[in-house]
């Protein structure tokens, strides 16, 4: 296990949000889409990190997080055919 895995998600989550301070995303923004998404990406192998990137990318389009992670939860599952 390396160092980055050992980090918790709230400090991952506020240490991506301050690495993307160009985007229109807040903390709660990010914490809320992965509220929604997490299982589905779990299940697809996704890192936090790349779950992150695609909740900020699907956020500059859509900008609504809750939608957003929604979205990703729904393709993921469609995708991988695993979720209940």
């Amino acid at each position: 296990m390396t160092n980055r895995q050992k980090w918790s998600v709230p400090f991952l989550v506020k240490w991506e949000s301050n690495r993307l301070n160009s985007f229109a995303l807040s903390n709660t923004d990010i914490m809320e889409a992965l509220k929604n998404s997490s299982s589905a990406m779990a299940v697809a192998n996704n890192t936090l990190d790349e779950t992150i990137a695609l909740i900020t990318a699907g956020n500059e389009i859509v900008q609504d997080a809750s939608k957003v992670g929604n979205g990703l939860r729904t393709g993921f599952c469609a995708y991988v055919q695993k979720c209940a």
